[in-house]
């Protein structure tokens, strides 16, 4: 949840688990933390970065459209990602993917 919340809206939390524990007031230990949610992220930059796929999936209803304001943003930023690209496609398999086609 604290990733959730802590996230941009397009869905990528900088990883700090310093400011988390802090916050939290809380240790834990960080790759129990990503070894728990491996399933539901994508690791971004050599892990200074995580992507929750599903907060795309829940906050736009699964899709993205360049038109409106707020989402053409969120597709700028995931476009930013090439780990993103070729992840994305595994998580909404068989599914309808989050970004239009270009």
């Amino acid at each position: 949840m604290y990733i959730w919340d802590n996230c941009d809206h397009a869905g990528v939390w900088n990883v700090n688990f310093d400011l988390a524990e802090y916050q939290i007031k809380e240790k834990f230990n960080h790759d129990d933390i990503k070894n728990e949610l491996i399933e539901l992220i994508v690791v971004l930059e050599k892990g200074n970065k995580w992507f929750l796929p599903e907060f795309i999936e829940i906050s736009y209803n699964n899709k993205l459209r360049s038109e409106v304001k707020c989402q053409k943003s969120v597709l700028q930023i995931l476009n930013q990602h090439e780990e993103i690209k070729n992840k994305v496609d595994d998580y909404f398999f068989g599914r309808e993917l989050p970004f239009e086609n270009q």
